[in-house]
């Protein structure tokens, strides 16, 4: 059995707790919001491809299966409960017809998040869940039929430029968002291909190397890279690998320093707290009303602190009741346990 370790929960739940930070309502030009932003989404691939486990005698749809539960079902399911709890709270008194329930599951089914109006799913970070099936199912081939470590790496790195090259000039966009499996290939086959080093670099890690943290934050934001992954906008080539290298690093070093920690329940379920953080805005609304207005309705620092807060208090109850009573939603199946696979020790989105 993998041995589990407490930074890889630590890492996810503070990636996690970025993503809510980051969906927020801060300014949108805050530094801290485009700091996040140029390396939330590789530093979960990454993870995920640290997490990948190849079994030999598993095949092609034992492991799609496998996915399938843990990614795709997740997928539908929030999506569903998002669109029909917006559909009541909503003032739009179209949104539960007849077209738009077809537009919901046509986006549903088709899977593309553009940021344009009717083309977005309901729940708009699930946009991942698609996205990183196909990532692990793209290495899951590549390291099934490609033999070596460096032809591996060779293979995601051209895949990788090709990708980012057709993004930039021919912008033709794949369902459930497959043409950034692609790019996201890159993250999670390193995570993967170079396991034993990050290992040995985390045993190395000790308080001296928080003297590292000024200088990975100043180079992330040197190299700041204005960056969409979610919608196939990814900057600059090279700011992006510098950007997603330096964020990855610097919190990989605060995870493994801080020990075990609460972050750990965040990032144990982390699948949950993707698919439930639009509830910060209820969550808000709901601080908004006990502060008798105190609190501010617009965007800003102290509300984007508090609704941060108020959003991951809330999921603390919604996760335990997931988790007890509904937990094939998340693809927890008892008697499929056997089945997951490539292994991993941590269940969550490993994203993976």
């Amino acid at each position: 059995m993998d041995k589990h370790y407490d930074w890889i929960d630590n890492l996810k739940g503070i990636g996690i707790i970025l993503v809510v930070f980051y969906h927020s309502m801060f300014p949108t030009d805050s530094i801290f919001r485009e700091y996040f932003a140029s390396f939330i989404v590789p530093l979960f691939f990454f993870i995920s491809g640290f997490l990948y486990r190849q079994k030999p005698d598993f095949g092609i749809w034992d492991y799609m299966r496998s996915r399938f539960n843990r990614l795709i079902i997740p997928y539908i399911f929030f999506n569903i409960l998002t669109f029909l709890t917006f559909g009541v709270i909503s003032e739009k008194v179209n949104y539960l017809t007849i077209p738009g329930v077809t537009t919901f599951f046509k986006n549903l089914t088709f899977g593309i998040y553009s940021g344009q109006p009717n083309s977005n799913i309901a729940n708009i970070p699930t946009w991942f869940l698609p996205c990183l099936f196909f990532t692990g199912l793209f290495y899951f081939l590549i390291d099934k039929n490609i033999s070596g470590k460096f032809f591996k790496f060779l293979t995601i790195l051209i895949i990788s430029v090709l990708i980012y090259l057709e993004s930039k000039y021919l912008q033709f966009r794949m369902p459930f968002s497959m043409d950034i499996a692609l790019m996201s290939l890159f993250f999670y086959g390193l995570g993967n291909l170079f396991r034993e080093e990050i290992i040995n670099f985390t045993n190395k890690i000790n308080y001296w190397y928080l003297l590292l943290i000024p200088l990975l934050v100043s180079i992330t934001i040197l190299f700041l890279n204005v960056t969409q992954m979610s919608t196939n906008n990814y900057g600059n080539y090279f700011k992006l690998l510098i950007c997603s290298f330096s964020g990855i690093i610097t919190f990989l070093i605060i995870s493994k320093i801080i020990g075990k920690t609460f972050l750990g329940f965040y990032g144990e379920n982390s699948v949950i707290v993707l698919c439930m953080e639009w509830i910060k805005g209820m969550t808000y609304s709901l601080f908004i009303k006990l502060s008798f207005h105190f609190l501010p309705s617009g965007p800003g620092y102290i509300s984007g602190i508090v609704q941060t807060i108020s959003c991951l208090l809330f999921l603390i109850p919604i996760i335990f009741i997931i988790k007890r009573y509904f937990p094939f939603l998340i693809g927890n199946f008892k008697n499929k346990s056997s089945l997951d696979s490539p292994k991993e020790s941590h269940n969550s989105i490993s994203l993976n």
